[in-house]
């Protein structure tokens, strides 16, 4: 049962990371935004992480990259 549990959370975090990766990358393309800025430091709320250090260390885990040097590549 735990090592159900275990992978569903898994699952969960990388659906929540993807979700995330969308946003980022619909408002860093589309740069129509001034708030640009504020709306990626929300990212981590809105994608369902309960804080920004636990989304940025998931992040960084799932993409190889920091979140903010993902951001910058853009």
């Amino acid at each position: 049962m735990e090592l159900k549990n275990n992978k569903l959370s898994n699952l969960l975090i990388e659906v929540k990371i993807n979700y995330a990766i969308s946003l980022i990358d619909s408002l860093l393309i589309s740069k129509s935004s001034a708030n640009s800025k504020k709306d990626l430091d929300k990212i981590w709320k809105v994608s369902g992480f309960k804080t920004e250090s636990t989304f940025k260390n998931h992040f960084k885990k799932s993409k190889g990259i920091s979140f903010q040097k993902y951001c910058e590549q853009l």
